[in-house]
């Protein structure tokens, strides 16, 4: 789902202030960077806390994220 999102232009990643539009769903991210995407009616804003070393459960993956818009 995620890559169809960026594969439409749907994502947008802030780094440093910066805002551009995600290109490819391989571009990579770093802790402290924004990921702004509309999931149904919400715009989606969350922040990149940590990256993780392996493909996990889905607590594992809320773990690397934190919601700044109120919910996730």
């Amino acid at each position: 789902m995620a890559g169809a999102f960026v594969a439409a232009g749907r994502v947008r990643l802030i780094r440093s202030g910066v805002e551009v539009r995600l290109d490819k769903a391989s571009r990579a991210v770093r802790p402290g960077d924004q990921l702004v995407f509309v999931l149904g009616t919400r715009i989606v804003d969350l922040e990149i806390r940590a990256l993780g070393v392996r493909r996990g459960p889905a607590g594992e993956a809320r773990a690397l994220y934190a919601p700044l818009s109120g919910e996730a």
